[in-house]
């Protein structure tokens, strides 16, 4: 699964992946195996991500299941 509208709303919310990783307290690897689906994101961890990035519940399947 490609997370292209997901990494858009990092970039538009935080300006870098490395401000947002950062605010979550991961590291860019472990971003990156969630991200390209190495170790997939879990249930929590999409409602971390939403949390941080203003993700409403309407619009949590555009950004995590597209």
């Amino acid at each position: 699964m490609a997370y292209n509208k997901l990494k858009g709303r990092i970039i538009e919310k935080f300006g870098s992946v490395g401000a947002f990783v950062e605010e979550l307290g991961i590291t860019r690897q472990n971003f990156n195996h969630k991200i390209h689906n190495k170790n997939g994101l879990s249930q929590k961890d999409m409602i971390a991500w939403a949390n941080v990035l203003n993700i409403s519940a309407e619009e949590f399947g555009y950004f995590f299941y597209q």
